[in-house]
């Protein structure tokens, strides 16, 4: 005949799960957990839980950091709408959501002038992902380039190009901002190769496609980055949006002027 299971077995084995996943091996012992009163032990996993919330906090905001993401932005908090993007198939903004352009290994591109709103996206793109526990990495371009000349002056730029082959997903910001040289340009043309049809890249730019040979440097490079990015890419079309950065600002300060009237 078998024992029937307490609400004191009950409540220990969620004090067990909830130990191993803080790493809490002395919290896991069933055995001594038994010898507490079930009381005790409700009191013990209330404890427990609140720190589990702080832990997993904590690990999230390291995740980030190490992802280079250290402005936490939400797709909640994105201001979506058809006059603010009146070119934008606002459909793609919830497919991005769900991720699965990283699952299926495509790309994602939003292309649009400055305060558009494009880095909000990435970085709302790349929180999600870090959340949901993929490997994600956010760069400028400029920053991946800075960062290959360090690898180059220390002869590990082969290891350089390897490693950000291999986030689920990386982000690239700002593409077109600065014009590059072919060099730079090659930098770029390699990551993006390396990672094509393998891993996912999530760009912003404020050129579009026809546009990239202006800030790549080289033609045939140009149309070599532009032609990957393209083939397995959904455009995120923000071309038109007004630049909600100034046009919120000013709204506040209005908002303010009005106040002081009221006053």
């Amino acid at each position: 005949m078998t024992e029937s299971i307490t609400e004191k077995d009950i409540v220990i084995n969620r004090i067990v799960t909830i130990a191993n996943d803080l790493r809490l091996k002395e919290f896991a012992s069933v055995p001594a957990l038994k010898r507490m009163d079930t009381e005790s032990l409700k009191m013990l996993e209330g404890i427990m839980r609140d720190q589990q919330v702080v832990t997993h906090h904590n690990r999230l905001i390291n995740r980030l950091n190490r992802a280079g993401i250290n402005v936490i932005k939400t797709f909640d908090t994105f201001e979506l709408s058809e006059q603010r993007f009146p070119n934008l198939d606002l459909s793609l903004v919830d497919e991005l959501q769900t991720l699965d352009f990283v699952r299926e290994h495509n790309d994602f591109v939003a292309i649009g002038p400055p305060g558009a709103g494009k880095t909000h996206l990435a970085l709302a793109t790349g929180y999600e992902a870090v959340r949901q526990g993929m490997w994600v990495k956010f760069r400028t371009a400029q920053q991946l380039i800075h960062e290959y000349e360090d690898a180059k002056s220390e002869k590990r730029q082969k290891t350089f190009i390897e490693f950000m082959s291999k986030p689920d997903l990386l982000i690239i910001d700002e593409m077109g901002y600065l014009n590059y040289d072919a060099s730079s340009a090659k930098v770029l043309y390699q990551i993006v190769s390396s990672r094509y049809e393998k891993k996912s890249i999530f760009y912003t730019s404020n050129k579009e496609f026809t546009e990239w040979a202006e800030f790549l440097g080289d033609t045939d490079m140009a149309r070599g980055v532009a032609s990957r990015v393209a083939h397995h890419s959904l455009i995120l079309n923000m071309v038109g949006a007004e630049n909600w950065r100034l046009e919120h600002a000013l709204s506040r300060n209005r908002n303010r002027k009005h106040e002081e009237v009221l006053q």
